[in-house]
């Protein structure tokens, strides 16, 4: 059966800097529209690939292919782990066709229905990184918590060869172009480590984020943690 995905309201309003204040009902109602135009019209999917994984003096090679995955916080994060899993996940050509129409009409819609659609990917990507999960434990194996190009150390130029292997523009329609832009925009791409031993997953805060010192949330107030919360 096809999976459904949907919208976590709360995880939108904080993507849109709401931290508990009243919200009026006309934003309510707004969001609403906003969050079910975004279910409708959007067409959520992924994939995933197992990778086992060499060290060389340059990195970290993916076995089977060209992509070493180079610098020191991707080597912490992959400490112990003899295979990884790449995913990519995307909402598709139909939301940013719909951004367009939105950015041209009404930017307050557009802003709503942009945090909508980062909930949504988000959801996806906990979806297939479940499955990965319980495909893992089959082997006795545990997962890693996700990690993607162009966070802490990780170059962003890798993201073509990452998506050049996984096939994404034929599986997915999923592609970068030549300044490492993925289209379409509401897409992720991740790295989650497979190992023998239970590695200690952080539970997502600012405090053990490498983006802390330049995330726009942090800059806003908005802490990570409230998904949690919610």
């Amino acid at each position: 059966m096809e999976q459904t995905f949907k919208v976590d309201k709360a995880e939108a309003l904080r993507y849109l800097g709401f931290k508990g204040q009243d919200i009026s009902d006309d934003v309510k109602n707004t969001i609403d529209e906003m969050v079910e135009r975004c279910e409708k019209i959007t067409t959520p999917s992924f994939r995933t690939v197992q990778f086992t994984l060499k060290r060389t003096n340059g990195g970290i090679l993916l076995v089977g292919t060209n992509v070493t995955l180079d610098g020191v916080d991707i080597a912490a994060h992959l400490a112990g782990c003899n295979s990884a899993v790449l995913l990519a996940a995307t909402l598709g050509q139909a939301f940013d066709r719909e951004m367009r129409v939105l950015e041209a009409s009404d930017m307050v819609k557009a802003f709503i229905f942009d945090s909508c659609a980062s909930s949504l990917i988000e959801s996806v990507c906990d979806y297939a990184q479940s499955e990965v999960e319980k495909s893992a434990a089959k082997s006795g194996l545990f997962i890693t918590d996700r990690y993607s190009p162009g966070y802490g150390d990780l170059p962003l130029e890798i993201q073509p060869a990452f998506l050049k292997i996984l096939d994404t523009q034929r599986k997915i329609g999923l592609y970068c172009t030549d300044t490492c832009l993925m289209m379409p925009t509401k897409s992720v791409t991740a790295i989650i480590g497979l190992k023998l031993t239970k590695p200690e997953l952080l539970r997502r805060s600012c405090e053990n984020c490498k983006l802390k010192k330049s995330c726009e949330f942090r800059k806003n107030g908005v802490s990570c943690e409230s998904k949690a919360k919610n």
